[in-house]
């Protein structure tokens, strides 16, 4: 595959006004605001403009765009962001970012090129992206001593990379938080449904592990092919076993794996994935996707300024991309990286960078739990920085949160 690179500043597209929300917990130590407080001041979420002017800041960007799982949500919520910290909140202390973003196709040897590319533009730090080709980048990082801030935690090596800041742990932790409830809920037996390749393997085992350490048995698992146009044979495998939970946890094919289990009869307890949220996907899988959990490390939409704001964000720069998880999570990093480096934006080097991000305990969290980045949040996995999930349910049209924040520490061996 050829890698493209696209340099690209934050553009706006057409303004359309969105409703939502999500929570902004307190801290012990705040610093600058990431725009929350005006967005509960003013009628416009978006607050006053206040355009960068300064030297833009280059930061570089690969995401997984290429194949047949791909995450395009992640790059439009880190460009709308962007676009909205230039326009509205000065950049990053006055610069203006200006992201250098390559595509991948979940081969390492594809993102060790892509990030070589991104090398050249000379970034301050990198955005995470969504890649499960992530490893053949960090090596560049690295090598080249650079900060990564954000980013979907899909594989060990970008979980313990050194000097990188996630914000929230999906691919995991959301899956064993879902694991919790689910046997708090009474389920003793599970199954895992799982896309064959290697990165949907390594979700599924999780998910099996997960059960197992919470002592639930029978504990099976059942592949899909990454292209399997009919799931119907798995979904009989998962209702011949009769377990109490399915956890279907397939970025392609959702929509087809619920509707099968709910026209084969299946009464279980159904945990999905933060994809199979998608609006399109819950209305492709009709009553299969009713009564459908799943663990995510940002609020829903619908009640808190920061809420107001990502929805407003989206609305303005990327009116067609869904509000799910991961594209909260990439405005995230941004509205993350605008509070916490722009004090440091005239000496941004990695040292400073990590300082800034290491610094205090139960930070501010844009749309999160709060956060700490002490290496200690989740079990073997030393970058994230928050383990905190929601667990959020879809009932009749309806889709709300169960309770406060979960720690699903307990299934992952913490």
């Amino acid at each position: 595959m050829t890698s493209k690179l696209l340099v690209r500043w934050g553009a706006g597209l057409a303004a359309v006004a969105l409703l939502a929300a999500c929570s902004n917990s307190s801290s012990t130590s705040p610093p600058a605001s990431s725009g929350s407080p005006s967005a509960s001041s003013t009628t416009d979420p978006l607050g006053a403009p206040n355009k960068a002017t300064g030297t833009p800041i280059t930061v570089g960007m690969l995401n997984l765009e290429n194949g047949p799982v791909t995450f395009p949500m992640v790059r439009a919520g880190v460009e709308a962001a962007i676009a909205y910290i230039n326009d509205y909140k000065g950049g990053i202390g006055g610069h203006p970012i200006k992201l250098v973003h390559c595509e991948t196709d979940s081969q390492p040897a594809t993102s060790q090129r892509c990030a070589n590319q991104i090398l050249d533009q000379k970034p301050a730090f990198i955005f995470g992206g969504a890649d499960t080709g992530a490893p053949g980048a960090y090596a560049v990082w690295q090598r080249a001593n650079l900060a990564v801030v954000g980013g979907i935690p899909f594989t060990p090596v970008e979980q313990n990379y050194k000097d990188g800041f996630m914000f929230g742990a999906v691919a995991g932790a959301d899956n064993a938080a879902g694991v919790v409830y689910g046997n708090q809920q009474g389920a003793k037996s599970g199954v895992a449904v799982y896309t064959s390749d290697t990165q949907g393997t390594r979700t599924g085992n999780g998910v099996q592990t997960f059960m197992k350490n919470l002592k639930m048995s029978p504990v099976s698992g059942v592949p899909v092919p990454p292209t399997a146009a009919d799931v119907s044979a798995q979904a009989a495998t998962v209702v011949t076993s009769n377990p109490d939970m399915v956890y279907v946890t397939t970025p392609v094919g959702c929509a087809s794996m619920l509707k099968s289990l709910n026209q084969l009869g299946y009464k279980g307890k159904v945990f999905v994935i933060d994809p199979c949220t998608d609006p399109k996907v819950i209305a492709a899988a009709g009553a299969g996707a009713n009564n459908i959990t799943w663990g995510a490390p940002t609020d829903l939409p619908g009640a808190t300024p920061d809420g107001q704001l990502y929805m407003a964000i989206l609305g303005k720069y990327a009116p067609s991309t869904p509000p799910i998880t991961l594209t909260v999570m990439a405005i995230q990093e941004v509205m993350n990286a605008q509070t916490y480096l722009s004090p440091i934006a005239d000496s941004l080097t990695t040292d400073s960078i990590v300082a800034a991000f290491t610094k205090g305990t139960n930070n501010p969290n844009f749309a999160a739990h709060p956060f700490t980045c002490d290496g200690k949040q989740i079990p073997g996995s030393i970058s994230i920085c928050n383990g905190y999930q929601h667990i959020n349910t879809y009932i009749n049209g309806k889709t709300s949160s169960v309770g406060d924040w979960v720690n699903p520490s307990s299934a992952m061996g913490g």
